[in-house]
């Protein structure tokens, strides 16, 4: 059922924030979820192993140098400073 939001909350799908007054499809058991779920940056970059992240020149996400400057290994990508702090901003809390 197509609902307009009237309280921030998270999608069930992709875990990504649903704002206030925002169109999104509501179903019992299931609860709220964006009507298209956003892409995430995530979703689109390449995996690789240790070995292989510590040679990459550019962010996988955003394309931007790492040589030079702050640059982040998470899990399985290598990110610019901005990136990560995106990343850490949409995770949930572990307790």
């Amino acid at each position: 059922m197509l609902i307009t939001n009237k309280y921030a909350n998270d999608c069930s799908k992709c875990k990504h924030l649903i704002s206030v007054d925002e169109q999104c499809n509501w179903e019992k058991a299931i609860g709220i979820t964006h009507i298209t779920c956003p892409k995430s940056l995530r979703d689109t970059s390449r995996s690789y192993k240790y070995k292989k992240l510590i040679t990459l020149k550019k962010c996988q996400w955003c394309k931007a140098d790492v040589t030079k400057g702050d640059k982040y290994i998470t899990c399985d990508n290598r990110v610019c400073e901005k990136c990560f702090e995106e990343s850490i901003a949409h995770a949930k809390p572990l307790f």
